[in-house]
């Protein structure tokens, strides 16, 4: 079937959209482990990570990155989960959290959702798993981006977690 003009412009407009959306993952978990593992998982799958311990520095890395999705431990030193939900709420830009257990989450799960986050991931991490699950979060922020958050992003300098200043990723750890 031959591919007309307007077919071969709409998919080349679809490819840089699709292309201008980070594949970036924002990492925030005290745990070395957690982090080892889903940095060997996404290891030549395309991701950027960026990486924090706490969630003081993950404001800041949201500030001067572009992560798509945030992979977050239940509990941080400074924070629980539910402050970098409420903290991605203030955002504005399409992010996904996935919440890190350190075992079965089955009501974590209904509250992270209820809360607007995307999914748990429960330790021991699985690489199939964890990866499938990166992807569909991934995926779930690039098309509320594409369904009309555009205007939030125009917002994100108003952010209230842009008041507080960017480190680099180098510093954040």
């Amino acid at each position: 079937m031959p591919v007309t003009r307007e077919k071969a412009a709409r998919k080349s407009s679809l490819v840089q959209l699709d292309i201008s959306f980070p594949m970036e993952l924002l990492l925030v978990s005290p745990v070395n482990w957690d982090r080892g593992a889903i940095r060997g998982f996404c290891r030549g799958e395309g991701w950027t990570i960026h990486e924090t311990s706490n969630w003081s520095g993950a404001r800041d890395l949201l500030v001067s990155e572009n992560a798509s999705v945030v992979v977050c431990a239940e509990n941080l030193r400074d924070a629980g989960w539910q402050s970098v939900a409420d903290g991605l709420d203030a955002h504005c830009a399409p992010v996904s959290l996935i919440v890190l257990a350190q075992g079965p989450g089955g009501d974590l799960l209904s509250e992270v959702i209820h809360r607007g986050g995307y999914d748990v991931l429960a330790s021991p991490l699985e690489r199939e798993h964890t990866l499938r699950t990166l992807t569909l979060a991934w995926n779930a922020a690039r098309n509320k981006f594409l369904n009309g958050a555009p205007a939030a992003l125009k917002r994100r300098e108003t952010s209230p977690l842009n008041r507080r200043g960017a480190r680099s990723a180098a510093t954040a750890a």
